[in-house]
């Protein structure tokens, strides 16, 4: 988790980049992720390696990874015995959110990355930021995080859907 949360966020803020780099141009047009798609679409930029619509899509799966990750830690939290480990929630997160868009050598290095997860204690510490709390509140403050965090996922992938734009590609 120390190096896959840091090329996860690498690559977020790399799409987010993009993103903002677009909307900036023109903030009252582009104040809704629509307008960039369709604008993409007209000029046949979708697939484009440094599409918004590239961007936006890689955005999303992040983000999936990192909700399902830490649902399956707000889940692990409410069995009688938590688990001391992320891996096994890395895996599931992985599997559900990106390993079908990864070619096999990138599979092979988050089986290596993977190996370096913290304790689910030391990643709970980092996410209370410094503050001075158990790890059953921060679990709990996760919550509602998590439910927002997919809701607004499954905004952005039914408006991939609904301009056909949800690609299947892989890296």
């Amino acid at each position: 988790m120390v190096a896959i949360i840091p090329e996860i966020r690498r690559d977020n803020d790399t799409d987010m980049v993009k993103l903002e780099r677009i909307y900036i141009t023109d903030h009252e047009k582009y104040s809704e992720f629509r307008p960039i798609l369709q604008d993409e679409i007209e000029r046949n930029l979708t697939r484009e390696k440094n599409s918004a619509t590239n961007s936006l899509l890689w955005l999303k799966r992040a983000l999936q990874f990192i909700a399902c990750l830490l649902d399956q830690i707000v889940k692990d939290e409410a069995k009688e015995e938590p688990s001391e480990s992320i891996v096994p929630f890395c895996l599931v997160a992985y599997e559900n959110a990106l390993k079908r868009y990864h070619g096999w050598m990138i599979q092979k290095v988050f089986q290596v990355l993977i190996k370096v997860a913290p304790r689910k204690k030391d990643l709970l510490r980092t996410l209370a930021n410094g503050e001075e709390c158990t790890d059953s509140q921060v679990v709990a403050d996760m919550e509602p995080y998590v439910s927002l965090l997919n809701a607004n996922i499954n905004s952005v992938h039914n408006l991939l859907a609904s301009m056909n734009l949800n690609f299947d590609d892989r890296v």
